[in-house]
């Protein structure tokens, strides 16, 4: 004869709560990982993108930063007026230097407040960054004329190198040079020109050919 605890089934024994916890888990994760990877999408489109720079780096000397060709510079006053303009076929400038080196140069300056055009031209021009100093190298010519309300002596130098200080205006050559003012023809060896004073200081050979002037004529600057 059966009891009737015999004719039961038996009751599966229950699962630990690590196993339940992970079947918990295990619904939910796949859930989570698809929530967790849409946002690290949105965060990286969100954020701008930066271009790479590479590190600056300072130039040395005789390392240019930038180059111009075929070039026209200007500058003007306050009113307009046009007070210098340099123009050439190459300029390339040297931070590490302070200089600008210019090919076939040609440059004009105009001083209205001195009543002066003057003009450089040589096959190399070197000025420094604040425009003051010129140094004309090959073939090198300056000219010196008076404005057109203005009356003044025109002067010429010609040499293989002049150096010229715009801010103290005076000219010099360490090279043969070949000065002519009006009719008069002054050469040398060496040369410097007070442009303010109007005096020139000569060196070495020196030769000149003067012009005859009228009686009671007086010379100009």
């Amino acid at each position: 004869m059966k009891t009737a605890a015999a004719s039961r089934p038996a009751q599966a024994a229950p699962l630990p709560w690590w196993a339940r916890a992970w079947d918990a888990v295990s619904l939910y994760l796949p859930v989570a990982l698809m929530a967790a990877l849409a946002l690290v999408t949105w965060t990286i489109v969100q954020r701008p993108l930066e271009p790479a720079s590479p590190r600056a780096r300072s130039l040395a000397a005789g390392e240019a930063d930038y180059t111009l060709h075929g070039f026209v510079l200007r500058r003007h006053d306050p009113q307009g007026r046009l007070v210098q303009e340099l123009r050439g076929d190459t300029l390339a400038h040297y931070p590490a230097d302070g200089l600008s080196e210019v090919r076939q140069a040609h440059l004009v300056r105009i001083e209205p407040q001195t009543g002066w055009r003057s003009t450089g031209q040589a096959a190399r021009l070197r000025a420094d960054d604040e425009r003051q100093h010129y140094t004309f190298e090959g073939d090198a010519r300056y000219e010196r004329v008076p404005l057109a309300d203005r009356r003044g002596a025109r002067l010429t130098l010609q040499a293989e190198r002049l150096v010229w200080d715009a801010q103290r205006q005076l000219l010099v050559s360490d090279t043969p040079v070949r000065l002519t003012r009006d009719a008069d023809v002054l050469t040398a060896n060496r040369m410097r020109y007070d442009e303010r004073l109007g005096l020139a200081e000569f060196e070495g050979r020196v030769r000149a050919t003067l012009a005859p002037r009228p009686a009671g004529a007086r010379s100009t600057q």
